[in-house]
């Protein structure tokens, strides 16, 4: 199989902000938006440096944000075209519900609870590695160098 791979900083930021436009876990408690924003860039930037390949970066802060703490929201209407909406509506179901709802997540959640704010990032890669190699997700290769500077 071949993976694509992301050289550009265009293509590099163009990834991210379409991914970040679809994620569907948005934290409504004590963490400010800036800190939020943060963590998510730390959990992209570490997902690049440990993994081989990513998910979308929606996922990757979809995954930050849910072991931060924050709970499932209802299902919000996805506007676009019907392929649009029945992937977003598998990816809620298939993947966020599924994880909310493993018994073992609560006990991810409460090891990554524990974790120093350092080793949160790092926590974060290895959570979705281990979700993408269980789905049998290729995903894409970025260069976390060409990352660090689209994200700047």
């Amino acid at each position: 199989m071949t993976r694509t791979e992301l050289r550009t900083a265009g293509d590099v930021a163009s990834w991210v902000a379409a991914g970040l436009c679809l994620r569907r876990v948005v934290s409504t408690g004590e963490a400010d938006l800036a800190t939020e924003e943060a963590t998510i860039g730390q959990a992209i930037l570490a997902c690049a440096s440990e993994l081989g390949a990513l998910p979308p970066a929606g996922v990757i802060a979809d995954l930050a944000v849910l072991l931060g703490g924050a709970r499932l929201p209802h299902a919000a209407s996805v506007t676009g075209d019907d392929h649009l909406k029945a992937a977003v509506r598998a990816y809620e179901d298939d993947v966020l519900m599924r994880l909310a709802s493993t018994p073992r997540f609560d006990d991810v959640l409460a090891a990554f609870a524990h974790l120093g704010s350092s080793l949160k990032p790092t926590a974060i890669a290895l959570v979705v590695g281990a979700v993408c190699e269980r789905s049998s997700f290729a995903g894409l290769s970025v260069s976390p160098a060409t990352l660090r500077r689209a994200l700047a």
